[in-house]
This record gives C-alpha cells, structure tokens and sequence, in this order.
C-alpha cells in the first residue's frame, strides 16, 4: 500500500540475486541495475566470496557445484549435439565450463535477441546452478539467464 517494491529494495541493499527464470521480464532491465549498484558498491551479500561474479573456468566453478551462481565469460565456441546446443567456454568440453540450452527453446532464445549459434566469442553474464557433468555445468531453461555484456 505505501509502494515499497520489496524486491527492488532487498536488491539495492544486496540482499538478494535476481532470478530472472519464470518471471514477467518487463521490469528485469531495473532489477539487474539494481543488482549491480549494489555489487559495485559491496552491499550485502556481494562482500562475501560465495555470491561474487565468478569467471567461467573449472578451476573457479567446480568448487560451487550444486550452488546458483552469476558467471561471466565468453564461449570459444558453440557446440551442437544430437538434441541440444552448447555453450563451450574453454578449449576441452570435457571438463571446461559449459551451458546447454535444449533445441526446443532455441526459438525462444531467438524471440529474446539472443541467437545462441552466434554468442561464441561474446562477453556473457550467465545465471545458474552449476553442475558436474564433464567439468562444471550451467542448464539454460530461459533467455532471462544470459546477459550480453559490453
């Protein structure tokens, strides 16, 4: 009633990561700026090594396996297989960082502005649980999980 948007506050105070998946993205622009004032600026829980942006390598992922993490990177290349579509982010797909995004959800990624087969070399935030599955691991279900960055 007083039009306190809580989640804009948790985020400025960085109390909280956007988790953009499943979400009306009419107003995500806002909360990842939120989110990254507050990152910049050491709020909350961005002071703690657990939530900083990790880099897309084994070496920094592979302890945070099974946590949701903020990646950053640029995929050397773009893989397709039987039934999916990968982002490879080091040279060895089987045990450097990679995204799977499943064929069905390309058009969607597409409808988004994002044409996976062309993200290879670009400089990519990434948002998702890392798993172990030939080196560190991130499922893309959504559009809203990848940011293009400058």
């Amino acid at each position: 009633g007083d039009g306190l948007w809580l989640q804009a506050r948790l985020l400025g105070e960085g109390l909280a990561r956007v988790a953009p998946w499943g979400h009306a993205p009419e107003r995500l622009a806002e909360l990842l700026l939120l989110e990254e004032e507050a990152r910049a600026a050491g709020r909350g829980l961005w002071r703690h090594p657990a939530y900083r942006v990790k880099p897309a390598t084994a070496a920094e992922l592979a302890p945070w396996t099974g946590s949701l993490q903020v990646i950053e990177g640029r995929p050397r290349a773009v893989g397709r297989g039987r039934r999916d579509l990968y982002l490879n982010f080091g040279e060895d797909w089987r045990q450097d960082v990679s995204a799977r995004i499943r064929y069905p959800l390309l058009e969607r990624f597409a409808a988004a502005g994002l044409d996976a087969e062309t993200l290879a070399g670009r400089r990519l935030r990434l948002r998702g649980w890392v798993q172990s599955w030939n080196g560190p691991f991130v499922e893309l279900h959504d559009p809203a999980q990848v940011q293009l960055l400058p």
